[in-house]
């Protein structure tokens, strides 16, 4: 909450410098008050410190302030922009962890320009986050509220008749998972470039089954699906969507 100092004078009084400066200072506060809520952004009125590449931490209790689903921006060299996962208290500082997939960490670093907003879409906050997977996969991440969001595509070469796998690890680590689903798009003779699965001319035959099944210890979602002999060697490609929860 933004706080002002107190000031008066009495009828027919010249104020003191002193007391046109606090004026001033009062009025520099309410300006950029108002400019913050024109942009979705808080300022948090303290100090945030580093902690690790993806945690910084603040004195006091703000477990409340900065729960999971919270948006975060700070500058350290540029502005920064992270969802919070989850925040703890202990020993008088509170851990905040964040995210913000691929795209920014939390340098070791002096943190400025530090804001917070609970907005749907605060100025500047990206729509989503990039996410690297150690499989073939073009994925993104983003919250709505306090629900975490991986979606996106994966795609493999078949190579086993009748039957094969495709495990994508998301990066992601979810507390809970509420649902999951993979639907498989079909196949595609030749290999499929990166980000290029909507315009892969893919062919929806001779996939026959698609299962998704949710793997809570390595963050990985694994689909199991039937395919035709004829169809060993080319690229099969699947939608996928997980959604969960970090506390």
């Amino acid at each position: 909450m933004e706080t002002y100092t107190q000031w008066s004078v009495v009828f027919g009084e010249q104020p003191t410098a002193a007391k046109w400066n606090i004026l001033g200072s009062n009025d520099a506060r309410f300006n950029s008050v108002n400019t913050n809520a024109a942009t979705g952004w808080i300022d948090p009125e303290e100090t945030w410190n580093y902690a690790s590449a993806s945690s910084f931490t603040v004195s006091g209790d703000k477990t409340a302030k900065y729960a999971s689903g919270t948006k975060i921006k700070l500058n350290q060299s540029g502005d920064k922009f992270f969802y919070v996962l989850s925040s703890s208290h202990s020993g008088g500082t509170t851990t905040v962890n964040v995210f913000a997939g691929s795209v920014y960490t939390v340098a070791n670093a002096a943190i400025t320009g530090n804001y917070y907003s609970y907005a749907d879409a605060p100025q500047g906050f990206p729509t989503s986050f990039a996410l690297t997977s150690t499989t073939n996969s073009t994925l993104k991440f983003y919250m709505v509220g306090k629900v975490g969001i991986v979606s996106g595509w994966a795609w493999k070469q078949l190579a086993v008749a009748t039957s094969d796998t495709l495990t994508v690890t998301t990066g992601v680590t979810f507390l809970d998972i509420i649902s999951g689903h993979g639907q498989f798009l079909g196949y595609k003779t030749g290999a499929i470039t990166n980000g290029a699965l909507e315009n892969a001319g893919l062919s929806p035959t001779r996939i026959y089954k698609a299962d998704l099944q949710i793997v809570f210890a390595t963050s990985a979602i694994i689909m199991w699906y039937q395919v035709d002999n004829s169809n060993l060697g080319d690229y099969g490609a699947a939608s996928i969507e997980i959604k969960g929860v970090f506390a």
